[in-house]
């Protein structure tokens, strides 16, 4: 068998006594609970930080229950051009985006290609959930409740929500700013919506369809695509 290129070739690699063969479902296993553990300590921290005052009190956690219908529905609507987004970055022969591509090429593909789509539905609600509660409920509405004037304080906290969500993503230089842009879409549509439940939604369907695209879809269609033009 041949040897991953992800795994280090010397002695320093620590696999567990049975892994063999089951190498790749022993790291996919412990990278969905890796994932669920991270995501759920931003959320603590998110709930825990907002709680103590550090965020917009026009946003209060009671109002992500009692008001979340249209704003699921607003947040599945605007899912729709971030995945044309990903077509767009993902297929185009430029190679301006040639870094993002490699990102699927190299890390994501390998690494979630064989996992169960239950598990891509854990990872994404619970990187929606997470994510956005730290990133725009807690972070943006925290800084938008430092300025005093609104429309000021609502450019200053999506930017910076952004940069860090970006900063967050890096993995390469041209990914931290796909993601940035993808922070200042989602913190645009909070602030339009009125809800965090809007970019909650979008994100985990985001992340959900693109999982499935890349480990099921992506080869076949770049095949497909490399033989209409030769």
């Amino acid at each position: 068998m041949s040897e991953s290129p992800n795994v280090p070739t010397d002695n320093s690699a620590e696999l567990p006594p049975d892994a063999g063969e089951n190498t790749e479902p022993f790291v996919i296993k412990h990278l969905v609970w890796k994932g669920l553990i991270l995501e759920s300590g931003l959320l603590l921290i998110a709930v825990v930080i907002g709680s103590l005052g550090f965020r917009e009190a026009s946003m209060p956690l009671s109002q992500i229950v009692s008001d979340w219908i249209m704003p699921c529905v607003w947040g599945v609507i605007a899912t729709l051009p971030m995945f044309l987004a990903l077509l767009v970055v993902d297929l185009s022969p430029s190679n301006f985006f040639r870094p993002i591509q490699t990102v699927g090429d190299q890390l994501l593909e390998p690494l979630f290609r064989g996992m169960e789509i239950w598990k891509f539905v854990l990872i994404s609600a619970s990187a929606g959930i997470g994510e956005e509660m730290f990133f725009r409920w807690m972070l943006q509405g925290g800084i938008a409740s430092l300025f005093g004037s609104p429309v000021l304080g609502a450019v200053m906290a999506i930017g910076a929500a952004a940069l860090v969500f970006g900063f967050c993503h890096w993995l390469n230089l041209t990914y931290a700013i796909f993601a940035f842009f993808v922070g200042v879409y989602l913190g645009l549509l909070m602030i339009l919506t009125d809800s965090i439940v809007a970019p909650i939604v979008t994100h985990a369907l985001y992340d959900l369809v693109a999982l499935i695209y890349v480990t099921r879809f992506r080869s076949r269609l770049r095949n497909r695509l490399d033989a209409d033009v030769g």
